[in-house]
């Protein structure tokens, strides 16, 4: 191979320059998953990422994006290191996952305009926040599907290739200089595979250093390619160089394995590396002794390491995004929730019909009986358990199913209070709703006071909200929505037992009556059956509820103080684990 032509230089100018040196990742156990890596990528140039399943991609990925520490080796970015300075550095690299993070159910420009007006400082206009986005939607050419839904598998919307389009574009919203993209073309078609390529051709051209881990692309894609980082088995680095056609050229002279005339390169070389006929396959340690006494090392690594003649860094086209903050992001996050949970018709539908038949059933079931038999006690114990189970069960699984979005944006800067509060008010006014309307239905019905209507009311919404901040915390300590849903009934049946209902309070042992302070359901119970007492049996209501059901004397307000202390908590502890989730 022609050395002279390998180191033939060419000017590089943009803002990041991306140096990995000797980087190893060992293992707790002592095996070693990433071998002294090392590779040199200038301004401007779109670097594929390859190798056989298992040979170290994600890992070297994770490191150069910073979210990973190496055992050994450094990476610097404009010769400063990444992972001692990752504040500083962080904000100039976008991170693009192999799946479609966002938000299925809105249009591709809402789910821009809410990704910009995350990451966007907050003093820019809503206007020109707006003209941003349609720039890149422009620029990504995604302008004829702007107003579509994105869709997926349960929803019919834009197609893969479009998607991809879209996943990138968030990226792009704050123009990071360093730009990584984890498979970018994974399960598209071949005119959807060059249509992104082209996208990140474009890019590159435009001065941005970008890496991309691709698993061998059709011929077309890998032409767009500058250079190409390979990886063999163990994490060792079995080539670094231009991509086509030095690669292949590189492997065809230092295997056995015959290249068919007019071949994929990009197959080609994983074939080398992972032959099907063992005859032809040469050790990960071969490959990489070859590569570090090989040309391509000294002209593509060693040489670029000290040289820095053929590269421009320019300063950042724009100065550092002041990020928004908490309270700024609350009225983004709330407006995208509404907008999600309205479209959602019939999840929406079906949420508005439950307190109308269960408050229905209820007032025609115990239609006309008092407090004054005890009969009515049973109506009231079932609208506190219907209070709670519908504030829970409607969040249940809102935290869960929303993880992989939550945790991209948590890396763009979201503020996990904000981001907890808007689910919190959404469906609190939602559970207020059905709170309301379980006794606008039943409570005319049954032989109870009037006057207590909007009494009871009040009750039953903190009882919601209570159930509500449960629910929350269900979700963001489950691993799944199956896990979610499984553990509200898990979660509801004690309340039953201990609620001082079912098992009358007087004939629990003086551990269960203790157990029953920290239930929720019991509070609400005795909230609203001492309202009714009261009223039933003016002066001798506390009596009465004591001989009835055995709660003690209390004031009329402790049954609330108590369900919201409990809604403070439990939110409390759902944001401690946000908070705690992995980035």
């Amino acid at each position: 191979l022609d050395k002279g032509k390998i180191a033939a230089p060419q000017q590089h100018q943009g803002e990041i320059r991306l140096d990995a040196i000797d980087l190893t990742r060992e293992l707790d156990s002592g095996k070693i998953i990433l071998d002294k890596v090392s590779a040199s990528i200038y301004p401007g140039e779109l670097v594929a990422l390859m190798g056989p399943s298992g040979a170290g991609k994600t890992t070297l990925l994770e490191m150069l994006t910073g979210q990973q520490q190496p055992s050994r080796g450094s990476v610097l970015v404009n010769g400063l290191d990444l992972h001692d300075n990752l504040d500083a550095i962080g904000e100039r690299i976008g991170y693009v996952p192999q799946e479609d993070i966002m938000h299925r159910d809105l249009t591709v420009f809402e789910v821009l305009y809410h990704s910009a007006m995350l990451r966007l400082p907050s003093d820019l206009p809503d206007r020109a926040v707006v003209e941003h986005v349609d720039k890149l939607i422009l620029r990504m050419g995604l302008d004829h599907i702007r107003d579509s839904v994105v869709g997926g598998e349960a929803k019919r919307g834009i197609s893969g290739g479009q998607r991809k389009r879209v996943n990138i574009a968030i990226e792009l919203i704050t123009e990071p200089p360093l730009l990584f993209l984890d498979e970018p073309t994974s399960g598209l078609d071949s005119t959807s595979t060059l249509e992104v390529m082209t996208v990140l051709r474009a890019l590159a051209d435009s001065g941005k250093t970008i890496i991309a881990t691709v698993h061998q692309p059709r011929i077309e894609a890998f032409e767009c390619f500058d250079q190409l980082l390979l990886l063999a088995q163990g994490g060792k680095l079995a080539f670094y160089g231009p991509a086509n056609p030095d690669a292949a050229d590189y492997f065809e002279q230092k295997s056995s394995l015959p290249r068919r005339e007019g071949a994929n390169p990009a197959d080609y070389v994983i074939d080398v590396l992972d032959p099907l006929d063992s005859a032809h396959q040469l050790s990960p340690n071969q490959w990489q002794k070859s590569y570090l006494e090989s040309p391509f090392y000294d002209g593509f690594v060693s040489k670029r390491r000290g040289d820095s003649k053929d590269v421009i860094i320019t300063p950042p086209k724009q100065k550092p995004i002041g990020r928004r903050r908490g309270n700024a992001q609350f009225g983004n996050l709330l407006s995208r929730y509404r907008i999600r949970k309205t479209r959602d018709s019939t999840s929406l539908a079906i949420q508005i019909f439950q307190p109308i038949l269960i408050g229905g059933l209820i007032g025609m079931l115990f239609k006309g009986n008092t407090v004054g038999d005890g009969s009515a006690c049973v109506a009231l114990f079932l609208l506190a358990t219907a209070a709670f189970w519908l504030g829970c069960s409607n969040v249940a699984r809102e935290l869960v199913a929303d993880r992989p979005v939550y945790k991209r944006e948590c890396r763009a800067g979201l503020s996990p209070s904000a981001y907890l509060n808007s689910i919190f008010c959404t469906q609190m006014a939602l559970a207020s709703f059905q709170a309301f309307i379980l006794v606008l239905l039943s409570w005319p019905l049954l032989g109870v006071d009037s006057g207590n209507i909007f009494h009871t009311g009040g009750i039953l919404l903190c009882t919601a909200a209570a159930g509500v901040s449960v629910g929350l915390f269900i979700s963001a300590i489950s691993k799944t929505e199956v896990t979610a849903i499984s553990l509200v009934p898990i979660l509801l049946l004690p309340q039953l037992m201990f609620s001082g209902f079912l098992l009358r309070f007087f004939q629990m042992t003086d551990f269960q009556q203790s157990v029953t302070q920290l239930i929720p359901l019991r509070w609400s119970f005795e909230g609203i059956a001492r309202l009714e007492y009261n009223s039933h049996f003016p002066g001798e209501g506390a009596a009465q509820l004591k001989e009835f059901i055995g709660f003690p004397d209390a004031s009329a307000t402790t049954g609330p103080i108590f369900l919201l202390c409990w809604t403070v908590i439990f939110l409390f502890l759902s944001f401690f684990k946000l908070k705690a989730t992995p980035r």
